[in-house]
């Protein structure tokens, strides 16, 4: 299904890599959400997806966003461009968190050392800001291409039902005469 991701700035903030002071304050102005419990302490830097919270671009009909949500050529669409995240910033990734998945939020794997979490960016080298700050300005700009390619469909596309009838095949127990 083709599609053209609208290209909108939800998230992205430029930041001046020559200054430390902004470097610092835009990493611990950044949202952060729970990873797994809040009981656990665990937080990532994160960005609130809810439809009923974020700006909608301009022609988009409101009415009809939440049927997107289950259409499974558009949710393949959005983890595309989160997978492409994962492609292009080795041991970090994007996934979907929360109650009712309304978060994106920056996961390292384990096979990354360098964690960005709970740390005191203060006593960090400019070298080092430059590159969190990268890399959380690219996960910005790829939450930015998920919802770019999730409205590109609600802009394009009507979402219809149809009936469609499935032949299956079961098992089922014969008594051996």
């Amino acid at each position: 299904m083709k599609h053209s991701p609208l290209n909108l700035q939800w998230f992205s903030h430029k930041v001046d890599k020559r200054s430390k002071s902004a470097m610092i304050k835009y990493l611990e102005d950044h949202p952060r959400y729970s990873t797994m419990n809040t009981w656990n302490g665990l937080k990532s830097f994160s960005n609130n997806v809810k439809l009923n919270r974020i700006q909608k671009p301009a022609g988009i009909d409101t009415s009809k966003m939440y049927d997107f949500l289950e259409i499974d050529e558009v949710y393949e669409a959005v983890n595309d461009d989160l997978s492409n995240f994962k492609y292009e910033n080795p041991g970090y990734s994007i996934g979907f968190n929360g109650r009712s998945s309304g978060y994106l939020v920056l996961y390292q794997d384990k096979s990354n050392a360098g964690a960005y979490e709970d740390c005191d960016f203060s006593e960090m080298e400019l070298s080092e800001l430059r590159e969190a700050t990268k890399l959380i300005q690219e996960f910005d700009k790829y939450c930015n291409y998920a919802l770019g390619t999730f409205f590109s469909f609600v802009k394009d596309y009507d979402v219809i039902d149809e009936q469609i009838q499935v032949t299956k095949t079961i098992r089922v127990l014969k008594a051996v005469a």
